[in-house]
């Protein structure tokens, strides 16, 4: 579950965006263990 803690790392960064709901998706990725899926989702949040 190392990936989890990255998650929680990123969320930190992520917490303005939160209003979007993109960081509900963050989390729910995370949550199914989908770390894969999490990481596009953040890749696509800092390539916009």
């Amino acid at each position: 579950m190392q990936g989890t803690k990255t998650i929680v790392q990123v969320i930190g960064f992520t917490g303005i965006i939160s209003r979007s709901g993109l960081l509900k998706t963050i989390l729910y990725a995370a949550a199914k263990e989908r770390f894969i899926v999490a990481r596009l989702l953040y890749k696509v949040l800092f390539s916009s």
